[in-house]
């Protein structure tokens, strides 16, 4: 139950103290800490992703890039939680000073945009990486990925400046000084969150036809789309996020909810990075515990562009000759030829003249 309004004669220490005092305090360190413990994961699946790409595969492409900026606006964000604990997070509004009131939401204007970059960045890096592993250059879902880039990076750049210039001038934010306006700003929450949730929706199901028509054995099927699927943990977390903003829709008592607010948006960035890191991560897997490689194998595999015949290598019987960085070239037998080079690490095999690859998925595949 909500405390009743401190005495106006108090002044703001007094205030907290008798706050304190009936146990009603919401305690901004276990934000903290919470924060900076799902960053370290995040920042730790960031830098196995990179060592996988740059030590293991030697290239580094540009999901990777997405994701790495996705991690510098979560640092942004864990620096805003910081700023906003010592401002007055965690205590009822009618305590803060107006000093305490300015500066908070100088951090609560950063924490607005670092959020929503973190998760465009997210949803890009994923949508780029889906494009490299099944976006053959005449393939449809190729089409599809380029499509969703665009639309996701628009939803992406909206959210961004909705928070940037959610005031106007922006300093109208927190000094409320002058003539100045501002957005209606738990309907513009609440309709970011459900956007968020729809294009979450949209990038984590994207690949999943794709997955089921992949040749592999069920048990292998099953585990890649549950890899890909682990998306879903962050809309759980978006709906939860969405839930508490309905809850709280109108509150004025800011710097209360927000440490419920800023807890769960942390989390979401921050399983939003792990999720998106995890596919890139089997090279490490498989190099660290090579018995794994099966899991992640098919016995005989078909690279299907959809619609599309002649982009189809149909159980290659062919020649084999190395190229570049002790890569494979594959050449296909009958109808329009095709060229690919397949990174050195992926294992082939020959069995009567049958190159059978045994690493299908996440081949980082460039057409000549």
């Amino acid at each position: 139950m909500e405390s009743a309004r401190p005495p106006p004669m108090l002044t703001s220490d007094e205030a907290r103290a008798l706050h304190i005092a009936n146990g009603d305090i919401k305690r901004p360190g276990h934000l903290i800490a919470l924060s900076a413990t799902f960053f370290g994961i995040a920042a730790t699946c960031v830098g196995l992703r990179l060592y996988a790409r740059i030590a293991l595969r030697r290239r580094v492409n540009v999901d990777d890039g997405f994701i790495v900026l996705a991690l510098l606006f979560l640092v942004g964000s864990l620096v805003t939680y910081i700023q906003e604990e010592n401002w007055g997070m965690g205590y009822h509004a009618s305590t803060l000073t107006p000093n305490e009131i300015i500066h908070f939401f100088h951090a609560f204007w950063a924490m607005l945009w670092c959020y929503c970059g973190c998760l465009a960045c997210v949803k890009l890096s994923l949508l780029f990486q889906y494009r490299k592993i099944f976006g053959n250059r005449a393939s449809r879902f190729r089409i599809v990925a380029n499509v969703l880039i665009i639309v996701i990076g628009l939803s992406g750049l909206w959210t961004v400046l909705s928070g940037v210039f959610i005031c106007w001038p922006i300093s109208y934010l927190w000094t409320r000084q002058g003539d100045g306006k501002c957005m209606q700003t738990w309907p513009l929450f609440i309709g970011n969150a459900v956007l968020n949730i729809i294009t979450d929706l949209i990038v984590f199901l994207s690949p999943i036809p794709l997955l089921s028509r992949l040749h592999l054995p069920l048990r292998q099927k099953i585990i890649l789309m549950a890899i890909f699927l682990t998306g879903f943990f962050v809309i759980i977390i978006s709906c939860i996020r969405l839930g508490i903003f309905v809850r709280t829709n109108g509150a004025t008592d800011f710097s209360w909810e927000q440490i419920t607010l800023g807890s769960w948006s942390f989390v979401e960035c921050a399983v939003a990075i792990v999720c998106a890191s995890v596919p890139a991560l089997k090279p490490l897997v498989v190099h660290i515990f090579p018995k794994l490689a099966s899991t992640f194998a098919s016995r005989t595999v078909d690279f299907e562009a959809s619609g599309e015949s002649h982009n189809k290598l149909k159980k290659i019987n062919t020649d084999v000759e190395t190229g570049p960085n002790g890569s494979v070239g594959l050449f296909a037998q009958g109808g329009e030829e095709e060229h690919k080079w397949l990174d050195h690490t992926e294992r082939l095999k020959s069995v009567q003249g049958r190159v059978q690859i045994v690493t299908a998925v996440d081949t980082d595949v460039d057409k000549k």
